[in-house]
């Protein structure tokens, strides 16, 4: 069961895009999974050892300076719902508190108070706006979404699981009378586990799809748990579950197949186009297709060979028929997805700009920011903004205005706001932060490259005067500016 649920975990899409990218929501899984682990390790002694809960809290310890207050909010609430449900509130009683929020805090307080001796209003960014602000209200970050949203992610997040433990639940449900009993305390644990994640970020107004992943292990768990009704010796059919899995992938590949003839309908081709460059465009239509045959394809497979009750083997290959589907989906979605990320990095045109005679200018982005820019070209790379909206840090975002006048702290200048000396032969003096008029003003003088979106070239060039244009792509262009 643990090697079908790491098998089940690692093929959800979910796991397997972020676990690509550097972002801290995977470690804050994990963290979040290893002390609900000690939790539940725990629960099941009747002679509670101290080791445990301090492994508990340190592991929430080290989940909040990955995340903030959600690296220990999370497991704690699952602990009591859990405890409540399972009507042994009292148990919770056993945990060695003291000892544990003394690891925790041993932990957390030595990071938090030098962060906040260097940064003075550290404390209130983290807990007020990026913590409770971010939770009640989606802050400023345009995150807000409906109540409905994570209903979609667990979908396509856990694809195709999500359909057979949707079924599964369904139908283990009939059996387990109460969840409270001996007998179904593992599974309530988990199914705790996975609805205080829910609702938890049902309710905040902040969502991201990365938000659910702490989910997805709880229900690997249950997913690869329900399968020895498939391997069960005794069993003369294959559970109703698993066939009705299957053909609900089936119709989910038809209906991707058919989409793919739909795309002209309402525009929705032409927005595409808009929004991707044509190298991933054109290919939508074709892997949406295949990716439509290769599902249906694998459930008409899957589904024969689990009707087929006599033979017990066979039926128990369904496992590998269904994990399968995402590897198989990446392989026909590899040119589309090599393009796109392609498209969107910026090592060609950093490659192009170090190439160049203008190698050594400043480079700009016009209220546009390429966020992987600066780690190519392993040098700073200026924006003009009027709130810092273009940036990723919601730090900087939120001190934007306080931080416009304090290049050398923040970026390392030598002094004033000089951090774009990063060349013998760069020009001392050019900020990292400006205005539109800043720039008017700098563009009379001296030399700087600049990036602006297609759609607002004409902008720029009222901002700065005549630019030559050097490279263009799809979504922005490049053009160097001379003094006047």
């Amino acid at each position: 069961a643990g090697l079908r649920a790491g098998i089940i975990l690692a093929t959800s899409p979910l796991v397997f895009a972020f676990a690509r990218l550097v972002i801290f929501d995977m470690p804050l899984t994990l963290m979040v999974s290893i002390a609900l682990f000690f939790f539940w390790l725990g629960s099941r002694q009747d002679d509670r050892r101290l080791w445990i809960d301090v492994a508990a809290f340190a592991a929430m310890g080290i989940a909040t300076l990955t995340k903030g207050p959600v690296g220990f909010l999370l497991p704690l609430i699952v602990l009591a719902v859990y405890h409540a449900l399972s009507r042994q509130f009292r148990k919770l009683r056993r945990v060695h508190w003291a000892a544990g929020w003394g690891v925790f805090l041993a932990i957390v307080l030595p990071w938090f108070i030098e962060v906040c001796l260097c940064n003075p209003g550290f404390a209130r960014y983290a807990l007020w706006q990026e913590s409770l602000v971010r939770f009640t209200t989606g802050g400023h970050l345009h995150r807000s979404q409906g109540p409905f949203y994570y209903i979609p992610v667990y979908f396509g997040g856990f694809f195709p699981w999500s359909l057979f433990l949707l079924l599964i639940v369904a139908n283990r449900l009939k059996k387990w009378r109460s969840l409270g009993e001996e007998a179904h305390r593992p599974e309530l644990f988990l199914l705790s586990w996975a609805a205080v994640v829910f609702v938890f970020f049902t309710i905040s107004h902040s969502k991201l799809p990365g938000y659910f992943l702490p989910a997805l292990v709880p229900l690997s768990l249950l997913a690869a748990a329900a399968w020895k009704d498939v391997d069960a010796p005794g069993a003369s059919r294959s559970p109703d579950w698993l066939t009705a899995g299957f053909a609900a992938m089936i119709l989910i590949g038809i209906v991707i197949t058919a989409s793919a003839q739909l795309l002209h309908f309402h525009g929705i081709e032409h927005q595409w186009a808009r929004k991707l460059p044509s190298s991933v465009s054109g290919l939508i239509k074709p892997t949406l297709f295949l990716g439509g045959l290769i599902v249906a394809a694998l459930g008409f497979l899957g589904r024969n060979m689990a009707t087929r009750s006599q033979r017990l083997r066979l039926r128990s290959l369904v496992f590998v028929v269904i994990a399968l589907t995402l590897p198989l989906l990446a392989f026909r979605w590899r040119l589309g997805f090599k393009s796109y990320f392609s498209a969107f990095s910026s090592r060609q045109l950093a490659k192009t700009i170090l190439k160049s005679p203008q190698r050594n200018l400043a480079v700009y982005g016009f209220y546009y920011f390429r966020t992987s820019l600066p780690f190519y070209l392993k040098r700073p790379v200026g924006l003009v903004t009027a709130d810092g909206d273009e940036l990723t840090s919601n730090y900087l975002v939120a001190h934007f205005r306080s931080l416009r006048g304090a290049g050398p702290r923040l970026f390392g200048g030598p002094s004033g706001r000089t951090a774009m000396t990063h060349t013998n032969t760069q020009k001392a003096g050019l900020p990292v932060l400006l205005s539109g008029q800043e720039l008017s003003e700098m563009a009379r003088n001296v030399p700087f490259l600049l990036m602006v979106e297609n759609n607002e070239v004409n902008d720029a060039l009222r901002a700065t005067g005549p630019m030559d244009p050097l490279w263009q792509s799809w979504k922005y262009s490049v053009w160097e500016k001379g003094p006047r």
